[in-house]
């Protein structure tokens, strides 16, 4: 289904004049790995346009220039030490976009997954669910490749039985 900017527009919060950044919701991304940091751009112009009013975003560190110079509006770092203090804030969490099965991918969410706050996870992160379920607070978007990892199946089943499959994973990811 496509909906049209003012479709959806009547559902956004309406912002006072004199609001700012802190008044408009914070949100964390994690992601980017060396061969996909369009992923992470996309996200944090996502953020930007539905309306967060302060974004984090952790970064391998060759993204980092990469995204500010698209959008120095963003806080964007490379210092796991920042996340780790940026965490304590217990803003939500998107984390995932561009993300492979790597070192990097497995130390942060070794840092998230015991947060008692909203995280949605993407990629890689996904398929960290497989090996580690105990992630306390999650939202899992997988595509048809993603959920087909899953469930250990293909992704045509994925895409022949959607319901099922989302049910499935429902059930069986919590």
């Amino acid at each position: 289904i496509d909906f049209e900017f003012e479709e959806v527009k009547k559902f956004l919060p309406k912002r006072d004049i004199s609001s700012n950044k802190y008044d408009s919701g914070q949100l964390l991304i994690i992601g980017g790995d060396e061969k996909y940091p369009g992923a992470i751009i996309l996200a944090a112009q996502m953020a930007i346009k539905s309306g967060v009013g302060l974004t984090f975003l952790y970064t391998k560190s060759q993204n980092v220039i990469k995204v500010l110079k698209q959008f120095p509006e963003i806080i964007v770092f490379d210092n796991q030490d920042r996340l780790t203090e940026i965490l304590l804030d217990n803003i939500p969490i998107l984390a995932g976009p561009g993300t492979l099965n790597n070192k990097w991918t497995q130390e942060t969410y070794d840092l998230i997954k015991d947060k008692q706050i909203t995280t949605v996870l993407d990629a890689a992160y996904i398929e960290q669910i497989k090996i580690d379920n105990s992630f306390k607070a999650k939202i899992l978007l997988p595509h048809e490749g993603e959920a087909a990892k899953l469930l250990g199946t293909s992704s045509q089943n994925i895409n022949d039985n959607r319901v099922t499959s989302i049910l499935t994973i429902s059930n069986k990811y919590n």
